[in-house]
């Protein structure tokens, strides 16, 4: 099987009122609330891994410190300190959650029906979230929302393959900040192996989003990402294809533009694509769906090309004022 992506639409102006009311939550005269040492594996909601009830005023942080961690999860190692959410269609009290280097947030929530998760601001500082619920058999569709703002290189994992059928791990969130988020998934048994019967889907707004969106390790194999997102501007941000053999299939089910793309560590050129032209280019995926892929210059290129033109002006003006003269 194949990764598939899919992308939806949400106006720009939505992303930056989520955005801000984020940053608002998390700055004005909230308390910071560390997670306590040895807690790691109680639930988000409960009293014991913050030493109260979390409330909507307080800024909640994972840490190391909590323990219960798993180590090393897809060559991402020092995964130390852990949080988990234990019930199912459930939202965090708190007003902001900090899912800090070093740290999951891990779902445990449900096994074969659908499941929401939920925190108002999802502040990813390097950790990962993490799905993992124990007894798979198949169907399962887990949904992540509130505003996830990526302050640091993190990740969104599943590691729990379904024994039949279709697992789906959904980002329905608005996403924005400069950091990297890189999706793998792939069996519990080893955390680096086939990721068949994992879909990831993207049916958020990542129209504020500025950082990388990276599918795989690179050795993940049968990675499926279905991008349908609530805006079709990327046009910020990067989506790279570090999964990329012929396992894996990307699906584009609306017209997307992105401000980069990279396939296998090369760079596809700027311009308009049928998933069948992105086929044609022969790197690997398998790349389905209705809607073409427009890659835009990067910021770089357009600033050279307007100084490119405004020499070619200076020098015609110049020119100009010499014939005038004579």
């Amino acid at each position: 099987m194949k990764p598939n992506l899919f992308i939806k639409r949400v106006s720009k102006t939505a992303s930056t009122i989520a955005l801000l009311s984020g940053v608002l939550n998390f700055t004005a005269g909230a308390a910071d609330v560390t997670e306590v040492t040895g807690q790691g594996n109680n639930d988000w909601n409960a009293s014991a891994p913050w030493g109260a009830l979390p409330t909507g005023g307080n800024n909640y942080i994972t840490t190391t410190a909590a323990g219960s961690g798993q180590g090393t999860l897809w060559g991402v190692s020092g995964i130390a300190g852990r949080i988990r959410v234990n019930n199912a269609n459930s939202t965090f009290s708190g007003g902001s959650l900090t899912v800090s280097a070093g740290t999951e947030v891990l779902l445990k929530g449900e096994v074969n029906n659908s499941s929401v998760y939920e925190s108002a601001n999802w502040i990813m500082n390097g950790g990962m979230i993490r799905w993992g619920a124990n007894g798979v058999t198949g169907g399962a569709t887990n949904v992540v929302q509130g505003t996830l703002n990526v302050a640091a290189n993190s990740y969104v994992t599943q590691g729990r393959l379904p024994s039949t059928g279709q697992s789906w791990l959904d980002l329905a969130t608005t996403i924005t900040g400069p950091g990297g988020l890189t999706l793998l998934s792939g069996s519990q048994s080893d955390y680096a192996s086939s990721a068949t019967g994992l879909t990831f889907q993207i049916t958020g707004d990542l129209s504020g989003y500025d950082g990388m969106l990276t599918l795989g390790n690179g050795t993940l194999t049968g990675e499926i990402l279905e991008l349908d997102p609530s805006s079709t501007s990327m046009s910020s941000a990067t989506l790279n294809l570090a999964s990329h053999d012929a396992t894996t299939t990307v699906q584009f089910d609306e017209a997307v533009t992105l401000g980069g793309f990279t396939i296998g560590g090369s760079a596809v050129a700027p311009g308009t694509y049928t998933p069948a032209q992105l086929n044609a280019l022969g790197d690997g995926p398998d790349f389905t769906g209705t809607g073409e892929v427009t890659v835009v210059p990067e910021p770089a290129s357009m600033v050279l090309f307007g100084a490119g033109l405004a020499g070619l002006l200076a020098v015609y003006r110049k020119a100009g004022t010499r014939k005038t003269m004579l």
